[in-house]
Formats: C-alpha cells, structure tokens, sequence
C-alpha cells in the first residue's frame, strides 16, 4: 500500500482552461499561505486532455509538479474512488496514511474545504472568491506575468493608461461552436454588451472600450459602442494570457459568463472599478451550479 510522506501537501488536479487553473491554483495558495503545508499541482489529467492544456507556467511564480514518488499515490485515489458522498459530506480518508480527497460535488463556495488538514487533493474548478478573496495580495504576487510585453501589446497598454478604460471581452469559440457547450453556457449576445455598455457611459464621463475576444471579427462587425472602442487584436490559442494581462490593465470592466473573463476582472481590481458581469453565469439553472460573480459587480 502506498503511503504519503510525513510533510503534509496540498495537491491540486487540474482541469480546464486558463481561468479555471487559476481558480483551482487561487484555493490552493489560500490552503498553503499559512506555511504549514506545500502546494504540488497534478497534471495526469490535463497532460491527457485533448482540448486543454497546462497553463499555469505563464506565471511567475508556478506551482510545484507533484512530485513523481506520491503521483502514484494519488493517481491510485483518484482511480480507485467512485463514492459520491452526500451534500455537505465533502472529503474522507480513502485509506490510512492517504490523502483526503475533496472533490467539488456543487459549484456553490463550500466552507468545509477550507477545514480540511493534513493531505488533501482538491478535485473541482472551486469558482468562488470565498475561497481566496483573504489572500488577494498572495494571488496577485504569485499570478504576476513571467514574460514581459511585446511592442504590439505595450501600445494597448499605453492607450489604456491614458483613458477611462473599459475592458470589453467577448468569448465565442466552443461556446459557439460547440452545441453541447452552447447549451450548458449560453452565450453572452449583442444586446447584453450593448446595454452594458451603455450603462457604462452613464457611469464614466469618458469611457474607452477595449475589447478583447477568441473571435474579434466578430466583435469588430457586430457590436457597436457609445464613445471610443478599439478591438485588441492580440489573440494567440498559445498565448491567451496576453489577451487577460490587457483586460486586467483597464479602470473598469464589461465581462463575459467566463472564467478566463473573470479573472481579467479580478486581477489587479482596485476600489471604485466598476465591472458588468451576466445575470446568469450558465445557460441552465440549477443550486448546483457555480455564481462566481461577487456582490459588489453589477449583474444585467
């Protein structure tokens, strides 16, 4: 039987895109900034995913790899676990001397994670700032860019420097393309950036829209704004990161129902931004699901 090592770690496994490693990394800088405890990410099941890959290395300051003497044994966890605990029933000791393992069973900010000790894996997407909002400075330091910008991307910031900027993003992609995804997001619509928008100019005296989109042709012919916008033509599928560094650099924000959006938001926020975010975060209802957005954003 394998067992854990005496020094007690947070593990993470991670899964998604960019704004959801970031959500998972954000929960784990929380359950380590205590010292007490070493964050190790797993990367077996994004490593394998066809869609996805690892990206939390545009960070500076990256999490640690597990460690290839305990991925077995938390690969053996994962693998030989099936029991869906009941509601508020979140972690048990699989075996003696393993880690506990968390796994996310509502979308909804669960306390009870935040008291588990010892060794723990954290399997989920965990989309709620409760979970972290006390550690902001720790995020925001450990979540600083480990590239520097190119020529292309210090013009935006500039022009961003120098105006009421609104950071506009627009997200389409699978959420477009894919019916499946389609139907469990929905899609933020023309409307809805036109009325937030507007709301903006009623705010500011002189906002500035840069608009960020997966899909910037599209925004470029189908949205139309109240004072001066500018589509952000920076999108690589290698490189989103570029694409979060420009919206997290804006005074205020009009968001997409979108992790990647929200952290373009949340990064950086000081008092006074104003941010516009979906009045449903997914397309379907449900208690189970995740309503990352805080009391303090504006929904429409």
């Amino acid at each position: 039987m394998t067992t854990m090592p005496n020094r007690a770690y947070v593990i993470l496994r991670l899964s998604g895109g960019l704004g959801n490693q970031m959500f998972q990394y954000a929960l784990g800088l929380a359950m380590t900034a205590d010292g007490r405890r070493r964050l190790v990410v797993d990367r077996s099941q994004i490593d394998h995913d066809a869609l996805r890959a690892y990206a939390l290395d545009v960070f500076r300051h990256e999490p640690a790899r597990l460690p290839w003497g305990l991925r077995s044994a938390a690969i053996a966890v994962l693998s030989r676990t099936r029991i869906w605990l009941r509601q508020g029933q979140t972690w048990g000791r699989l075996y003696p001397g393993g880690p506990r393992v968390i796994r996310e069973r509502t979308g909804r900010f669960d306390p009870d994670v935040l008291k588990a000790d010892g060794h723990v894996l954290l399997d989920g997407y965990w989309q709620s700032e409760a979970y972290f909002a006390s550690h902001r400075r720790i995020i925001e330091q450990a979540m600083t860019w480990r590239d520097e910008p190119d020529e292309r991307e210090r013009t935006y910031l500039a022009k961003i420097g120098d105006a009421e900027s609104v950071a506009v993003h627009v997200r389409r992609g699978d959420y477009v393309s894919n019916p499946a995804t389609r139907q469990y997001h929905g899609v933020c619509d023309a409307a809805y950036y036109t009325q937030a928008a507007a709301m903006m100019a009623k705010k500011l005296s002189k906002p500035r829209f840069f608009v960020v989109s997966d899909d910037p042709d599209w925004a470029q012919a189908n949205l139309t704004w109240p004072g001066p916008a500018e589509v952000v033509r920076l999108n690589q599928p290698d490189r989103p990161h570029r694409d979060m560094r420009v919206m997290s650099r804006c005074r205020h924000a009009i968001i997409a129902n979108s992790s990647f959006s929200w952290w373009g938001a949340w990064l950086t926020e000081q008092p006074g931004k104003i941010v516009i975010a979906p009045q449903r975060w997914f397309n379907q209802t449900g208690e189970h699901l995740a309503d990352p957005v805080p009391a303090r954003w504006i929904r429409m």
